[in-house]
């Protein structure tokens, strides 16, 4: 399949969560954010996002807190990861497009819950990491050795996060803010 020139998919995915660590291992996808960031203009299309209805159909308080979701609305509007991913596959490139999100986890996360749920795994092999990125272009003004979030990589970068954090569509929108600011396109 030929790869579309240019054209980068960013995605940002929110996760259960829990006061509880010992329930770490029943993180599930419950938003897939996106948008397409184009390299060879510096535009970024439409943002968008899809709720994912998981297995585990419970959402804490904390994470009602962080995400603004909850089982109810989850239930009434989220589809299944396959579902949910076949919907995104017919709007977005996924597989003729490189992608891209805010470090390893998105990544990981995306990994791993389509392998044990026996997905197909929904994008191309090429990855950037934006908040590695970030760092290699002495964008980080952080001390450490510590990764810095969107957020501060935002403020470093002399911008303002738009929308609400921990939104899939609006993190998805702005991780593409960085990396066209990083790139040298201006807002």
């Amino acid at each position: 399949m030929a790869v579309e020139t240019g054209k980068l998919v960013v995605v940002d995915l929110e996760l259960t969560c829990w006061d509880d660590p010992s329930r770490a291992d029943d993180m599930e996808i419950i938003e897939i954010g996106i948008c397409v960031f184009d390299g060879m203009t510096g535009k970024i299309g439409r943002k968008s996002s899809t709720l994912v209805r998981p297995n585990l159909l419970e959402i804490s308080d904390r994470c009602h807190q962080i995400t603004g979701l909850t089982t109810e609305r989850l239930k009434r509007d989220g589809a299944p990861l396959n579902e949910a991913l076949n919907r995104l596959r017919k709007a977005y490139p996924f597989r003729s497009s490189g992608w891209a999100a805010w470090g390893e986890g998105d990544r990981r996360c995306m990994s791993g819950e389509c392998a044990s749920k026996g997905i197909s795994y929904p994008f191309a092999d090429a990855y950037i990491n934006v908040a590695h990125l970030h760092a290699l272009c002495g964008c980080s003004t952080a001390r450490n050795t510590r990764r810095v979030s969107l957020e501060e990589a935002l403020e470093q970068l002399d911008m303002e996060f738009e929308g609400r954090p921990h939104s899939g569509a609006d993190d998805a929108w702005n991780t593409a803010r960085v990396l066209r600011k990083i790139l040298g396109w201006k807002e």
